[in-house]
């Protein structure tokens, strides 16, 4: 299953009705948005930092961007991202899954695919 059919899959079981999915390769399908938006989420992409920048001049004044990352370049680029574009209120969350592995005598946590939420405000 792909991304976009599991994010509107995800949106009919929690009956969300305020979310569109925009399919496409960013930050080309951007022209293709009949409005600015004014809630952005990324997850991803090669060019993670040239994205969010792109999209950052799409976004309406005190719009909110969130974007994930589950690697340190990612992280790193989004975070210099939001410095270069000066993103406000920005909020950091780390988020994990844990599995319990025995280690001799002992159960341990491991940590399994750890993930890093930005976001923040764009105030014009």
């Amino acid at each position: 299953m792909d991304v976009a059919t599991l994010i509107r899959k995800n949106c009919d079981r929690f009956e969300v009705k305020n979310v569109e999915v925009i399919e496409g390769s960013a930050p080309e399908c951007l022209t293709d948005l009949p409005d600015t938006p004014h809630r952005v989420c990324l997850e991803g992409g090669k060019e993670i930092k040239v994205i969010l920048k792109a999209v950052w001049q799409r976004l309406q004044p005190g719009g909110r961007i969130v974007a994930t990352a589950s690697n340190l370049e990612s992280l790193y680029s989004i975070s210099e991202g939001f410095s270069e574009l000066q993103v406000r209120n920005v909020e950091v969350v780390q988020s994990s899954v844990n599995r319990l592995e025995r280690r001799g005598n002992h159960q341990t946590f491991e940590a399994i695919n750890p993930m890093f939420i930005l976001s923040g405000e764009k105030i014009d």
